[in-house]
């Protein structure tokens, strides 16, 4: 069973306890980083360390904050704002279906692209006129593109 912590601080140290308890199976799930840096500074200073090298594990800063390997930093922070301010659980109770909510459109966008682009040898007659309708739609409707980029730069609130 692991235990959870919050960093309270992401300079150095802080991503450098990061680093350590990812990289280490040190049994210790970050669930919250507090600081005040920019989202898109801090991933980059935790991707890429002058001294440790590069983060092994997906770091970006999204829409909504800092996302550490798909764990949206901004709405747990949030919630254990909202959690803190008026004693209220309902936020934090709520995080994994708000999370789970992204993670699935995530992973049907994903899906759609791989689908859309890419042929499989599988791939029947029907698949590959249903994958040229799709391009010809989204090439063609001023919706449809603007869906996709909304889906690829996560701006939609899901």
């Amino acid at each position: 069973m692991s235990v959870r912590v919050a960093i309270n601080g992401f300079g150095r140290i802080g991503r450098n306890v990061f680093r350590a308890a990812r990289e280490r199976g040190s049994g210790l799930e970050i669930v919250a980083v507090n600081d005040l840096m920019d989202p898109e500074m801090a991933a980059h200073l935790l991707r890429y360390d002058t001294v440790h090298g590069r983060f092994r594990g997906e770091v970006e800063a999204g829409a909504d904050g800092l996302v550490v390997d798909g764990h949206d930093v901004r709405v747990l922070s949030s919630a254990l704002d909202a959690w803190y301010r008026t004693g209220s659980p309902a936020a934090l109770a709520s995080y994994s279906e708000t999370c789970l909510r992204r993670v699935w459109r995530a992973q049907h966008f994903s899906y759609w692209m791989t689908t859309m682009l890419h042929r499989f040898p599988e791939d029947d007659a029907f698949q590959r006129k249903l994958q040229l309708a799709q391009l010809r739609w989204v090439s063609s409707s001023r919706d449809a593109a603007a869906s996709l980029a909304e889906n690829y730069v996560g701006i939609a609130k899901v």
